[in-house]
């Protein structure tokens, strides 16, 4: 039988190194890249807004299995979505073509090491047509959990340029939904202090508020001295 024949064939084995996308990794290019694409990693990450991307990249070489599943959490609110809602992969060759993987897949996965369910919704198991460098982007029409299965071989491999991993690792990803209401990029930013303008301040930082009720006394003043002098210049002299 070929290597493509048992490739088809065999029953995906889940991947073992875990690697964690952020919305630092929004462009493939961004993202860290492994090594050696054969080498069984997991990909974890949220899409936290509709349309978001999350990429990365591997090396490969001509004739090496060209394996990556796109799986979700078999949790709410990712079981619920719709087929339009759903995280989708886009595969894209050394030679820049895009081959986008439908997610018309169903199929329910238990990893037994981390306790943890899922179901595959898409996958590719072929030979890598050339060598080089296979960039993968998902994304989706809406907030979803997604782990992007890559590779074969059950053995260390390198990362370079990976994110750290977040405090509570792949159980606190598991255990907390995409958020519900789309965060904008202004908001994810800490706030800073509020901006100073000529409304706010003026001169030296004196109340606006301040000067004005100074502005109204002096006037007042000026108008008194004025109207002493009007009468002083209508009385006649004794």
């Amino acid at each position: 039988m070929t290597l493509v024949g048992l490739l088809l064939l065999a029953t995906p084995a889940f991947a073992h190194q875990p690697v964690f996308l952020t919305d630092q990794d929004a462009d493939p290019e961004d993202g860290p890249i492994l090594e050696n694409g054969k080498v069984s990693f997991a990909v974890y990450s949220t899409l936290d807004r509709p349309q978001a991307t999350r990429g990365l990249r591997a090396n490969l070489t001509s004739g090496d299995p060209l394996v990556a599943e796109l799986l979700i959490p078999a949790l709410e609110p990712e079981t619920s979505l719709k087929a339009t809602e759903l995280p989708t992969l886009t595969l894209i060759m050394p030679d820049g073509t895009q081959r986008p993987i439908p997610s018309s897949l169903r199929e329910r996965f238990d990893e037994p090491f981390s306790k943890t369910s899922y179901v595959r919704i898409a996958s590719v198991r072929e030979i890598a047509p050339t060598t080089g460098i296979y960039r993968y982007l998902v994304t989706g029409g809406a907030p979803a959990r997604f782990t992007l299965a890559i590779g074969t071989d059950e053995v260390a491999g390198t990362v370079t340029d990976a994110e750290p991993v977040p405090v509570g690792g792949l159980a606190a990803w598991y255990s907390t939904p995409p958020p519900t209401t789309p965060v904008s990029a202004a908001a994810r930013s800490e706030p800073g202090p509020p901006p100073s303008s000529s409304a706010d301040k003026a001169g030296d930082g004196v109340s606006p508020f301040i000067l004005g009720a100074v502005a109204v006394m002096v006037g007042a003043g000026a108008v008194a001295i004025a109207v002493g002098w009007f009468r002083r210049r209508r009385t006649p002299a004794g």
